[in-house]
């Protein structure tokens, strides 16, 4: 079997104390036929770092959080408290990517430093169990709850299934399309701003700008008189307008 691509939300510097058991860890996961992926690691942004973190996890059919202490803090105040015992902090991006993954629904496994807290690695902040784990001690990963914990979340990745993005509206897909310029819009039967029908022979015209765009309406601004009209698609229909060379919106009663 091909090795499944995983994401692994993880600082790309650790202190040294660190280092053996994250890479015991990612040998398990090599192991399990499990590829692990980390941006600044294994991959190497071209765009901005998110919009990569982004593009790999769409690659994903699974994610770990690993939470090592970034931080510490052992004076000052959180929400007017003072901070009375010192204060361990992870990578801001273990929230990020955790938040994503979680959205996107991909199986995920939390395991975080003992003491390292706030965010996802708050109890009850997500629907996943979490593992608080020395993970200074070489051997974390070899312990009967991390292994137990990492054969079950293999098997939730083995069976993940992206779901597919649902399939948009066609009017959305051609305004869209053209959404950045001056329309033409017409009004067939009926006033632009007004769905009242009227003689089948009535029609008006008018430019337009796309202000808003919804998977059911449009809102237009009419240029000559600034008012705002919101259309939903049931009364549209995206055209072209021959004589003036743009896009046309023909609404009909």
């Amino acid at each position: 079997m091909d090795p499944i691509n995983v994401f692994v939300s993880r600082p790309n510097w650790i202190a040294t104390q660190y280092r053996d058991g994250l890479q015991r860890f990612l040998g398990m996961l090599e192991a399990l036929s499990l590829r692990p992926r980390t941006i600044g690691a294994t991959d190497y942004p071209v765009k901005s770092p998110l919009d990569e973190v982004i593009k790999l996890m769409k690659g994903c059919r699974g994610a770990v959080v690993l939470g090592y202490p970034q931080i510490e803090a052992t004076v000052g105040s959180i929400k007017g408290a003072a901070i009375t015992s010192s204060l361990l902090l992870p990578t801001e991006w273990n929230q990020i990517e955790a938040g994503l993954a979680y959205a996107r629904e991909l199986p995920l496994l939390v395991i975080h430093h003992i003491g390292v807290s706030r965010g996802i690695f708050d109890r009850g902040a997500l629907n996943n169990f979490l593992f608080a784990k020395d993970l200074a001690d070489p051997a974390w990963a070899a312990s009967e709850e991390i292994g137990g914990a990492l054969r079950a979340w293999r098997d939730d990745v083995l069976g993940y299934a992206p779901t597919d993005a649902p399939i948009r509206n066609q009017t959305y897909v051609a305004i869209d399309k053209n959404k950045n310029i001056v329309w033409s819009i017409f009004g067939l039967g009926r006033r632009i701003n007004d769905p009242r029908p009227l003689a089948k022979t009535y029609r008006e015209i008018a430019e337009c700008r796309i202000e808003e765009l919804t998977d059911y309406y449009v809102r237009v601004s009419i240029l000559s008189t600034g008012e705002y009209v919101t259309l939903p698609f049931r009364d549209v229909v995206v055209s072209y307008d021959d004589k003036r060379y743009r896009p046309s919106i023909e609404v009909r009663a």
